[in-house]
């Protein structure tokens, strides 16, 4: 509280710290001063009241610990427990409930991850994906994100390149909550060749061509409407068994947008692939990034 200007705000800590102003009122009375004392008694009460079931719900929670063994270790990691998401939509969204948060581990088994790939710092990941269950028993995959190529991920999945969307609503906050097909015998890129070359003792082991075929098909399909990915790496394409041969598809498409139109994110992580592709934070997307990222993720794949 600062002279008449009253504020409250939220803070909550998951893997960062997220703030949040909420309420604000200038009490500087006059005519007004009877409403204005009202709508502070009333955000006020709503301030006790949440007070009370936070304490309630946390004198409840039981601490979580997660196992995590790798090739060179036994670490054991002590994970917050989360509050799943209660989305608030713009739309009548299909009945979920929320089973599990991915976290980095379940995108890179270890941090011994390809140079210029990805970060190696667990930290630097912000991921809001999450596994869950509609009415029907369907396991899914639901993510949030400020922003989403609904007519890149429907066009791909429509030529079996990409999940199947099944749903896609804006939730309170200005964020869209994406609920698409989860691939229950499908890697991403980076499991599949670490699962290979290390679990399997297969050094040197590369992706199928077929897989890179696949994703050279889905990049042609978007070049050919002006679209750009954005974001072709080895977490972003996940390899899957069907029928006797092995397939690849692209997921999240938070970046993808129409050619120097669209641009990157302001905050664009620091990667040797980035800019060897010539992409700058808030830089207008090119398709010659794209063909630029697809060479290199070539070299992961087999040439015939």
């Amino acid at each position: 509280m600062s002279s008449t200007l009253f504020e409250i705000g939220l803070t909550v800590m998951t893997e960062e710290l997220l703030v949040d102003d909420v309420f604000r009122i200038d009490i500087r009375g006059g005519r007004d001063l009877e409403n204005d004392t009202l709508t502070l008694a009333r955000a006020l009460q709503i301030v006790v009241d949440g007070v009370e079931s936070l304490m309630k719900y946390y004198n409840r929670l039981q601490t979580q610990v997660r196992v995590l063994i790798s090739v060179s270790q036994i670490c054991h990691y002590k994970c917050a427990d989360y509050l799943f998401p209660e989305p608030v939509c713009g739309d009548a969204p299909p009945s979920l409930t929320f089973l599990e948060k991915l976290s980095p581990t379940h995108v890179f088994p270890n941090l011994d991850v390809p140079e210029g790939q990805s970060t190696v710092k667990p930290s630097d990941f912000s991921m809001c994906l999450f596994r869950a269950r509609m009415q029907d028993g369907t396991i899914v995959m639901v993510k949030f994100t400020p922003r989403y190529n609904v007519e890149a991920h429907s066009l791909l999945a429509e030529a079996e390149l990409a999940p199947r969307l099944l749903h896609r609503t804006k939730v309170v906050g200005g964020w869209f909550m994406i609920v698409m097909e989860f691939l229950p015998n499908a890697q991403n890129a980076f499991t599949y060749l670490y699962d290979h070359q290390i679990q399997q003792s297969k050094p040197g082991h590369l992706l199928p061509r077929s897989v890179y075929l696949d994703i050279r098909e889905a990049l042609n399909i978007l070049h050919a409407i002006n679209l750009v990915f954005g974001d072709v790496r080895l977490q972003n394409v996940m390899v899957r068994e069907d029928k006797g041969s092995v397939r690849g598809c692209l997921v999240d498409f938070d970046w993808c947008g129409v050619a120097r139109e669209a641009r990157y994110p302001v905050f664009l992580t620091k990667l040797r692939s980035y800019d060897d592709a010539g992409m700058e934070a808030y830089g207008k997307m090119s398709i010659k990034h794209d063909e630029v990222l697809m060479e290199e993720f070539e070299n992961f794949c087999d040439a015939a």
